[in-house]
């Protein structure tokens, strides 16, 4: 793999009553950030060859309008170890497909998404905003310190709602 974004899910919905937290979607401000970031997306001329996604529904809600944007709605797969594992298993779902393909889209959750970002590039400081998104450059090989940070889109900057 080359080229690899990492983006966390846009704003989602507060739980009115004891939802499963794996259930809470999108709100309208959330649809818009995820439009917003995918258009930056397409902008750097970024067309993933997969995107993997976690299967909360938020995460899935971000995913289905990026990749809709991108033209790339055959390529979304849900990847369950997302929600809730941590840096580390972040990079070991990209592993799994980093030899099939030459640039991928994860769409994940706080603070395992800016945690894996931080490992992946030693230069990555940042917490991640709801669809926030980190461009990485690799040298086909995914682990700690082995990316070159290309780009950082935070939602804010275009003016949709990030909190």
């Amino acid at each position: 793999m080359k080229t690899l974004v990492l983006m966390r899910h846009a704003k989602a919905a507060r739980p009115l009553t004891k939802t499963n937290d794996r259930e809470r979607g999108l709100t309208m401000d959330g649809r818009v950030q995820a439009e917003e970031i995918a258009r930056a997306l397409a902008n750097e001329n970024f067309k993933p060859d997969a995107i993997l996604v976690s299967d909360a529904k938020r995460a899935r809600e971000t995913a289905l309008i990026v990749a809709d944007i991108l033209g790339v709605f055959d390529r979304v797969k849900t990847a369950d170890k997302l929600y809730d594992g941590g840096a580390r298993e972040y990079i070991r779902a990209i592993d799994a497909i980093a030899l099939r393909v030459e640039s991928a889209l994860v769409i994940g959750h706080n603070p395992s998404i800016s945690d894996a970002g931080a490992l992946i590039c030693d230069d990555f400081t940042e917490q991640f905003a709801p669809a926030d998104a980190l461009g990485i450059e690799l040298d086909r090989t995914i682990g700690e310190g082995t990316g070159k940070r290309l780009f950082f889109l935070n939602a804010a900057a275009f003016g949709a709602l990030a909190s």
